[in-house]
């Protein structure tokens, strides 16, 4: 059964992404994943040299066999880092001040949109 497929990937910094958890309702065994792009945003900004692992299994009840027939590792990325220049190193600086309030705006506006959703959905 396709749905009982799980796919996870260890980028070589670490970071653990799951790409593809079980689906219980999906049962289309015959087409599988052909040609099916699975991405992750989780070690963005990481160095990606070093060792990837792919980690294939099946989770369901009943025992299963499947084949991997191909998969390409494809990444994007800068060869210098893009925000190297906007880190902030003296936290008391207007630049760091303003950064600070700036994302306490956003983490506001963001709890008051959550708070919204949750209250409109009861």
């Amino acid at each position: 059964r396709r749905g009982d497929l799980n796919i996870n990937m260890t980028s070589p910094m670490g970071t653990k992404s799951i790409l593809l958890s079980r689906r219980p309702r999906d049962d289309d065994s015959k087409v599988g994943f052909d040609k099916w792009p699975f991405m992750t945003t989780h070690s963005w900004g990481e160095d990606p040299r070093g060792t990837w692992v792919l980690e294939v299994g099946f989770v369901g009840i009943l025992p299963q066999k499947g084949v991997l027939k191909e998969w390409t590792l494809m990444l994007h990325g800068t060869q210098s880092a893009p925000y190297i220049d906007q880190i902030v190193k003296d936290y008391q600086s207007k630049l760091a001040m303003s950064k600070k309030e700036e994302l306490e705006e956003e983490l506001d506006e963001a709890v008051e949109r959550s708070l919204k959703s949750i209250l409109n959905k009861n």
